[in-house]
C-alpha cells in the first residue's frame, strides 16, 4: 500500500502548473474532449479537504490488512528513492 503524503502547498502547485501547460487541449492522462482548464472550484477544495482528506487516508493507512506492506512517501525524493528500490523486472 503506497500512500503519495505530498503538502498542499506541493498539490496547488503542481495542479497551477498543469493547469496553465494544458490549458484548453486535453491531457494526455484524460480522455480525449476532457479540455483542462483554470477552476478556482478545484483550488478551493484541493484547500478546503488538506486535512479531512488527509485524515481519512491516514485512518485507512493506519487499518490496512495485517500483513499489508505499508510505505508513506512524502515528497519526490521519497517517491524516486522507491520507485529506484523495486525489480526492475516490474
Amino acid at each position: 500500500l503506497v500512500w503519495i503524503d505530498v503538502p498542499v502547498a506541493t498539490r496547488l502547485s503542481r495542479v497551477v502548473r498543469r493547469s496553465a501547460r494544458y490549458y484548453g487541449q486535453s491531457r494526455p492522462d484524460l480522455p480525449e474532449g476532457c479540455d483542462e482548464q483554470f477552476s478556482a472550484a478545484f483550488y478551493r477544495w484541493i484547500w478546503r479537504t488538506r486535512r479531512t482528506g488527509r485524515d481519512k487516508i491516514a485512518e485507512l493507512f493506519a487499518e490496512a490488512q495485517a500483513g499489508t506492506r505499508k510505505v508513506r512517501l512524502g515528497g519526490k525524493r521519497d517517491v524516486a528513492d522507491f520507485l529506484a528500490s523495486l525489480p526492475a523486472a516490474m
